[in-house]
C-alpha cells in the first residue's frame, strides 16, 4: 500500500474491512500531457521493462476474456449477513454459493434466476388468489340461490367474508371428523359401521343429508384413499384432499364394487338410497353450482392445486 493510501476508520465493522481495498500509486505510470496515447483498446508496456508480460497494462475497455479473471470472494461478508439476518439452513448453503469466488457476471446470472424464480411464485400465487375468489363467488351465488336466510348483503363484503370464514371453519372440521371416522372403519374402532350403509349413518346422523348411491360410493372412494392399498401419503393433510380431488370421478364405480365384495353389500333396513332425481332442490342447486369450483380450490387457500387445468 502506498504512503498517503487512507487507513481504514477504527470504527468500521471487522467484517467489513475486506471491502476496504488498498488503491495502487499510479502516479508514476500516468502519461505526461505531451505523450500520445495509443488507441482505446490496445495494450501498452511499460517504460521499466518493454519484455515483461506481466506489466502490460490496457489503455482501453476490458475485453471479455480479462473480464472472467476478476473473480471476487465475498465469503466474510456473507458471514456477516448471515450471523445479522434470520435464514434457514437451505437459504444459508445458497447464500455461500453465491458469496464464494465467482466472477462478476456468474453472479449477476444467479441474481437474474433468483428475480425471474420469484417472478414465476408471484404469478403462481395470483393463479391462486383467482381460484379462491372463484370458489367464494360460487358460494356466495349457490347461497342467494338457495335463499339462505341472514346473508349479509354484496355491498358488505366484510360480513360476507366473516360468513364465508365460518362455513371453512365447519367444513375443515367436518373434513377431519369425515377422516377419522372413514380409517376408524378399517380398524377394530370402527366394527359397529364396517358396511358402507352403517359408515354412512354415523356421518350423517342428525343432518340434512340424504342417503344416495352417490353418497356411499364417495364414502367407498374415500376409505379407499386412506388404506394402504392406495399407496398415498397420508401425512399430508392438504395434499391428501387434493388428490382426493382430482382422482375421484374417474375411481368411483369401480371402488364401489370392490367396497362391496370385501365388506358386503349395504342391504337392509334403513339403507335404502335415494336418486338425485329425486333429492331436494337445495341438493340440486349445490350439485349444479359445484360444476363450476375448480379443483383443489378452497375459499381460504389452503389447499393448492397441483396441477394446471
Amino acid at each position: 500500500m502506498a504512503e498517503n493510501s487512507p487507513i481504514p476508520d477504527a470504527n468500521i465493522n471487522p467484517a467489513l474491512r475486506f471491502l476496504h481495498l488498498p488503491q495502487p500509486d499510479l502516479s508514476e505510470d500516468t502519461p505526461s500531457d505531451n505523450e500520445e496515447l495509443p488507441p482505446a483498446g490496445t495494450i501498452r508496456q511499460t517504460d521499466d521493462d518493454h519484455s515483461d508480460p506481466n506489466n502490460t497494462i490496457f489503455s482501453g475497455p476490458v475485453g471479455p476474456m480479462v473480464a472472467n479473471l476478476l473473480i471476487t470472494d465475498l465469503t466474510p461478508f456473507g458471514q456477516f449477513l448471515k450471523a445479522n439476518m434470520e435464514l434457514s439452513d437451505e437459504s444459508e448453503l445458497k447464500l455461500d454459493h453465491f458469496c464464494s469466488p465467482h466472477p462478476h457476471e456468474e453472479r449477476l446470472a444467479m441474481l437474474y434466476a433468483m428475480i425471474l424464480s420469484n417472478q414465476d411464485l408471484l404469478r403462481g400465487m395470483r393463479k391462486t388468489a383467482s381460484k379462491n375468489w372463484e370458489i367464494s363467488m360460487e358460494l356466495q351465488h349457490t347461497m342467494r340461490e338457495l335463499q339462505v336466510q341472514g346473508l349479509p348483503p354484496d355491498n358488505e363484503p366484510s360480513r360476507v367474508t366473516q360468513v364465508l370464514s365460518k362455513i371453512q371453519a365447519k367444513l375443515t372440521q367436518f373434513r377431519s371428523v369425515l377422516k377419522e371416522k372413514v380409517m376408524q372403519s378399517q380398524t377394530s374402532k370402527g366394527t359397529n359401521f364396517k358396511n358402507i350403509g352403517d359408515l354412512a349413518g354415523v356421518l350423517i346422523k342428525n343432518t340434512k343429508i340424504p342417503r344416495t348411491q352417490e353418497l356411499y360410493m364417495r364414502l367407498a372412494f374415500l376409505r379407499f384413499l386412506l388404506s394402504s392399498e392406495s399407496g398415498i401419503n397420508l401425512t399430508d393433510e392438504e395434499k391428501f384432499w387434493v388428490n382426493v380431488d382430482n382422482t375421484l370421478e374417474h375411481s368411483l364405480n369401480h371402488c364401489y364394487v370392490e367396497d362391496k365384495k370385501k365388506y358386503g353389500e349395504p342391504l337392509g333396513e334403513g339403507h335404502q338410497t335415494l336418486h338425485l332425481d329425486n333429492a331436494a332442490p337445495w341438493i340440486k342447486t349445490i350439485n349444479k353450482n359445484a360444476k363450476s369450483v375448480p379443483k383443489g380450490a378452497s375459499i381460504t387457500g389452503s389447499r393448492k392445486q397441483l396441477r394446471e387445468e
